[in-house]
């Protein structure tokens, strides 16, 4: 059966080790919007609460409402966009949203005054686009969302924020121009009285590249799972991966030369050779572009995709492994014995990166907890 694996230990570990580099008296909220990126996000929360995390960070409402459901207290923050109607649920569950339109700010007041809820009991945060093109106003007009956001008796201006554009590249220049941007934003809001608790900009990249950018709180998401906004941050911090896709050899069997596998035969045997089945397809999110291009691990050896990966199975060439049994285990990525499949290897090969990799194993793939480094086998 398909599995994907989560160790927990290792990502309450990632945020201890992120927490270490950002220091005592920064804050690290945990990102865990798109069901934790995959990995499950009440769980992926709980651990990263466990390492040092104090806050936790979602996209939409919904999100925040079902980790409020599985019974998280902390402040959560809504980061993305607000669909009209969603206030009154937002108020009820004390989320905390990012706003940028009055709109947003007039709707939860009043679901606020209609419930009941004690003057400034909702916290938001304003966002701020100082680049990146997408959520947030202007510049020009921050001044004003923050004004009315004041008049708001049950609201309370709690932070302010922005996110960049770049700040994975090697090239820091113009996330420099961003946060110099941000900190003149910052400038006017002090000058003119506006108290902010949290001052926040700096993602899983940003967080490691670009320390001044850390103010008192830093949000983290990708480097939970263990894996790197880019490759040239990997000295900044330690980080273990935290998921294990892994399967089982369902058939194994001989082919000749001239024998193909899978629809289109796009793969045909040079010389007799041996395939096995892997349970585990696009269907399950390991992608189609897989084909003929990527490796699975059996017996701590790589073996070759070959043919088309189909919805429900892949194959691949065992000719190597010739003690391969059906049952043997195959992780289509994550460590087996010494070897490894790394999910940036594979968005290599997809030519993404790992974000959408692991957000893309789909929900029929059963998703199991625990510090699996105690499972894995070692084979010599």
């Amino acid at each position: 059966m398909l599995t994907l694996d989560i160790d927990l230990a290792a990502i309450a570990g990632n945020a201890a080790a992120v927490k270490g580099v950002v220091g005592p008296k920064c804050e690290l909220m945990a990102v865990v919007k798109a069901n934790g990126y995959g990995l499950g996000a009440s769980r992926v929360a709980r651990a990263a609460l466990e390492g040092g995390a104090t806050r936790l960070a979602v996209a939409r409402v919904e999100e925040g409402l079902l980790l409020r459901r599985e019974g998280l207290t902390c402040p959560i923050l809504v980061m993305g966009y607000v669909e009209p109607g969603e206030g009154t649920a937002a108020a009820q569950a004390g989320l905390t949203l990012v706003v940028h339109r009055e709109r947003t700010a007039e709707e939860l007041e009043k679901a606020a005054a209609t419930l009941g809820l004690p003057l400034g009991h909702l916290s938001v945060h304003v966002k701020v686009d100082t680049g990146m093109g997408r959520f947030g106003c202007s510049v020009a007009e921050f001044m004003e969302v923050a004004a009315y956001v004041s008049r708001c008796p049950h609201l309370r201006l709690e932070g302010l924020m922005t996110h960049f554009a770049s700040a994975d590249s090697p090239d820091l220049t113009f996330a420099r121009a961003q946060l110099e941007t941000f900190e003149q934003v910052l400038e006017q809001a002090r000058s003119s009285g506006v108290d902010l608790e949290i001052v926040h900009a700096a993602n899983s990249a940003a967080t490691l590249a670009l320390p001044e950018a850390r103010f008192n709180m830093v949000r983290v998401g990708i480097a939970l799972s263990g894996h790197y906004p880019a490759t040239h941050l990997r000295e900044a911090v330690r980080l273990q991966p935290a998921a294990t896709l892994r399967s089982n050899l369902a058939r194994v069997f001989s082919v000749g030369p001239g024998d193909s596998v899978g629809y289109g035969r796009t793969w045909l045997a040079e010389r007799p050779s041996i395939i096995g089945i892997v349970p585990g397809g696009y269907g399950d999110g390991y992608r189609r572009v897989f084909s003929n291009l990527a490796a699975v691990l059996v017996r701590g050896r790589r073996c070759p995709v070959v043919g088309r990966v189909s919805m429900d199975q892949s194959t691949i060439d065992l000719t190597h492994v010739p003690e391969a049994q059906e049952g043997d285990e195959a992780v289509l990525f994550g460590r087996q014995g010494d070897a490894e499949i790394a999910v940036d290897e594979l968005a290599d090969w997809a030519g993404t990166i790992s974000y959408e990799i692991l957000t893309g194993i789909t929900a029929r793939v059963p998703r199991r907890y625990g510090d699996v480094k105690r499972t894995r086998k070692t084979y010599a």
